[in-house]
């Protein structure tokens, strides 16, 4: 029904990409991991968003060897990580694709505000 796609399709199009990159099927990846990211877009859920953005990811960087945007999904994967409460996640990606990530990487813009009020001793408004 609706209601079962609309909280498994997500995860059925990451295995659906998973199983095109491995069997070679790049354009089929792509597709599937697009779609997955666009059907978690929907529901908010965090830890299936930050998973569809690292196999993005992770996708670009080995398989398309296109370091720019395995570094944006990465960025995206984090960001979802630290919102879920998830930092070994966060401090994974880190340590395996730190090099080519910004130096910001993972922290949303109100994140960064709150650690700029932090250190800084003013109040975000």
């Amino acid at each position: 029904d609706d209601q079962g796609y609309r909280y498994c399709g997500p995860m059925i199009h990451l295995v659906q990409g998973e199983f095109y990159r491995v069997n070679g099927n790049f354009s089929g990846a792509e597709t599937s991991y697009d779609s997955a990211i666009a059907a978690v877009g929907e529901l908010g859920n965090l830890r299936e968003k930050g998973l569809a953005h690292e196999l993005m990811g992770r996708f670009f960087f080995r398989e398309q060897h296109d370091e720019s945007w395995a570094a944006h999904h990465f960025d995206y994967a984090m960001q979802a990580y630290n919102s879920w409460g998830a930092p070994a996640l966060v401090n994974k990606l880190l340590d395996d694709y730190g090099d080519i990530l910004p130096e910001n990487a993972g922290q949303s813009e109100v994140s960064t505000a709150l650690v700029a009020a932090a250190t800084s001793n003013t109040s975000v408004v």
